[in-house]
């Protein structure tokens, strides 16, 4: 394609004529070379896109970077790798279009929250910009995701917190907003909650040489739109260090079911089981013994118990004793019989101090 004056045209056999959308798709994806979020958009311009958010973005990451030079909206945006010789190009579109979805219908996120198997308690599509979208969908999960109440020490009253903590939440959707395939016309975002699980699919593919178990041990962060995810970066929402995922397993250490992540449609979801409130227990010094010196993973038997732990108590107290460890989530039990294992789990003893 050529561009002259802000206008894009091709040459067709000896002809110069205006470059239609197909025409520039073809281009670049004979080319190969160029990501999505930097091809031209077709018909966007300065006045299709939010230059107050452009320039609070700009000042934003002046603020946390020390750095403050004045530049025109669409300088910033080229600067950024937004525009392109005065045309708009698709990243751009996405972060600060006040109607994205009428160039790109696949920008839309779907929401829904099920109150039953097969009924819907909340059905919602959400549109806008990144920035837009992000603030809805955070909206979505605070209004519908059950509540957790406890009552702590330092406090009179009741505390109420979601089922699953805030930072977990926004990681799971930036991940999916930075990460998903934009190309995709079929492709998007979808949310779904249901009784005890939340779901966050976004289309697209791992990165080459990328498996599921990377994103679980967090490897180097390899976003499939660099551009989009260094303006989350400089706003301060993430951080290029491919830390995301330890910062969303880390929320369910002392959980009985952990997050998981599932290549699943042409896309990739994660999986967040709603946090339970921690057991208040307090374990007699028999079984506070017990719990202190095992390992999540690591066994032990009613014998074992009874000799190193409850040697002044009947053996039916013992086994009563990680009954109760059971029940209150710290042992799991295994086997029946003779055979009867306790497995410690990584559930904690929550005190009071």
């Amino acid at each position: 394609p050529y561009v002259t004056g802000g206008a894009i045209t091709v040459r067709k056999d000896s002809a110069t004529v205006a470059a239609v959308r197909e025409d520039i798709d073809t281009i670049l994806g004979a080319r190969g070379r160029t990501r999505w979020e930097r091809r031209v958009c077709l018909g966007a311009s300065l006045d299709d896109l939010d230059v107050t958010r452009i320039e609070s973005v700009a000042k934003r990451a002046s603020e946390r970077w020390g750095r403050r030079e004045e530049r025109t909206p669409l300088e910033l945006l080229e600067m950024l790798h937004l525009a392109r010789d005065e045309v708009i190009l698709n990243g751009a579109v996405v972060l600060f279009a006040r109607r994205p979805s009428s160039f790109f219908p696949q920008i839309r996120v779907r929401a829904a929250a099920f109150s039953t198997e097969r009924s819907m308690a909340d059905n919602r599509v959400f549109e806008g910009n990144l920035f837009e979208l992000l603030n809805e969908s955070m909206d979505f999960l605070h209004r519908t995701l059950a509540v957790r109440s406890e009552i702590a020490t330092e406090y009179i009253e009741r505390q109420d917190s979601l089922a699953i903590p805030r930072h977990v939440l926004r990681e799971a959707l930036l991940n999916a907003f930075v990460h998903r395939d934009y190309a995709s016309y079929s492709g998007g975002v979808s949310i779904v909650i249901r009784d005890d699980i939340l779901t966050v699919w976004n289309s697209g593919q791992l990165p080459d040489g990328m498996t599921l178990e990377d994103l679980r041990v967090g490897q180097a962060s390899r976003p499939g739109n660099p551009d989009i995810a260094h303006i989350m970066f400089m706003m301060g929402y993430i951080e290029r260090i491919g830390l995301g995922t330890q910062f969303i397993l880390k929320a369910y250490e002392d959980q009985l079911q952990n997050p998981s992540w599932h290549l699943d449609s042409g896309g990739v979801k994660i999986v967040l089981p709603m946090l339970q409130e921690g057991p208040r227990y307090y374990p007699n010094p028999r079984q506070a013994a017990l719990i202190e010196s095992m390992q999540p993973g690591t066994m032990s038997t009613v014998a074992e118990y009874a000799t190193n732990f409850a040697s002044n108590v009947s053996r039916r107290q013992a086994r009563t004793d990680l009954s109760e460890l059971v029940e209150k989530g710290f042992l799991e039990r295994r086997g029946a019989g003779r055979s009867t294992t306790y497995v410690r789990t990584k559930v904690k003893i929550q005190n009071d101090e």
